[in-house]
């Protein structure tokens, strides 16, 4: 399910990017697009040439700090863990090596199945795939805690934002998590509606 596979990718050491060719780049292999566009959709193989730079930037940034990471001293920490029943187990780390995710390969099935992001000493939201980077308490925090679900559904929105800008060519407003859910705000093109969007953009 979509909670196993996200802690699949947090546990797993970072690859790049896949990018999809932009649209600009297949233009002299593909015919025209008809006049009347709006109701057609994008090919799911061509990104637009902006989401493309967008993903370049990304992961531009994402090599850096992991060259940054990579080059900082890596010293002996120690981590008391609280896998969620308030009992701290001491387990030993690397500073800007190990990270939250990593826990979770000792970590009961049918709890690390549920965590969705880390705490740090009882006051900051950590990554499960960021490095750790000092003696610190690291409570893992599940789908059923509010803090958890509203990280999950921020993620979730930005999936949903993407997928439209896709799909429809959209302008992203805005796409916060709710107490609900998640949606995200767009105008369409021309102002069309297509049928079936609005059960879309509610989650």
């Amino acid at each position: 399910d979509t909670t196993q596979r996200f802690l699949k990718m947090a546990s797993e050491a970072p690859k790049d990017i896949p990018v999809r060719p932009a649209a600009d780049a297949q233009a002299s292999e593909a015919a025209a697009p008809p006049k009347d566009a709006k109701k057609q959709a994008p090919s799911p193989d061509v990104l637009p040439e902006f989401m493309i730079e967008r993903n370049k930037l990304f992961e531009e940034l994402w090599q850096q700090y992991l060259e940054e990471t990579k080059n900082r001293p890596h010293p002996e920490i120690t981590v008391s863990l609280d896998i969620g029943d308030g009992n701290l187990s001491s387990v030993p780390a690397k500073a800007f090596e190990t990270t939250p995710g990593s826990f979770l390969r000792d970590v009961p099935k049918d709890i690390a199945a549920n965590v969705v992001i880390a705490k740090i000493d009882d006051k900051e939201l950590w990554d499960l795939n960021r490095p750790l980077e000092k003696d610190c308490k690291v409570l893992l925090v599940p789908f059923s805690n509010p803090e958890a679900r509203e990280v999950f559904w921020h993620s979730s929105a930005h999936c949903l934002g993407e997928a439209c800008e896709c799909e429809y060519g959209c302008l992203l407003s805005h796409g916060p998590p709710t107490p609900q859910g998640f949606f995200y705000d767009m105008a369409m093109p021309d102002g069309y509606v297509y049928p079936g969007s609005s059960q879309l953009c509610q989650c």
